[in-house]
């Protein structure tokens, strides 16, 4: 929940709610209420939506799920080792610890890419309702 939190105070720092209502009114003068005439590519252009929605949450959860997957593999060989040694008790608060390690490295990265993001969405509204 911290990710959404941060996306939603980032949308708000960059006035996207402002932008958000000026689309909306604007979109009201283009398209009337209860008339909608999709152009030919629509169809396409949803689908490249959605497949991009499904790249962009990839992209974003990479790095924790990977230093997850990495700790698990370690974990698993220190197991194997050593078996006399309870790594379970230690395993789950070592792996919570390096995700938020992990965050907070990568989180002005990702603030850079939430920025993009937003941009690139409004680029894609005024591509949609205003073509």
């Amino acid at each position: 929940q911290i990710l959404n939190l941060l996306a939603l105070m980032f949308f708000l720092a960059f006035d996207g709610h402002h932008l958000m209502l000026l689309f909306l009114s604007h979109s009201l003068g283009y398209i009337s209420l209860g008339g909608f005439y999709p152009h030919e590519n629509l169809m396409h252009y949803l689908n490249m939506g959605m497949f991009n929605i499904f790249i962009i949450g990839f992209t974003m959860s990479f790095p924790i799920l990977g230093i997850s997957l990495l700790a698990d593999v370690i974990f698993g060989l220190l197991m194997k080792t050593m078996p006399q040694f309870n790594l379970l008790v230690i395993g789950y608060p070592i792996k919570i610890a390096l995700g938020f390690v992990v965050l907070i490295a990568i989180l002005l990265v990702m603030m850079q890419y939430f920025k993009n993001l937003i941009l690139e969405l409004f680029t894609h509204m005024q591509t949609l309702f205003f073509s």
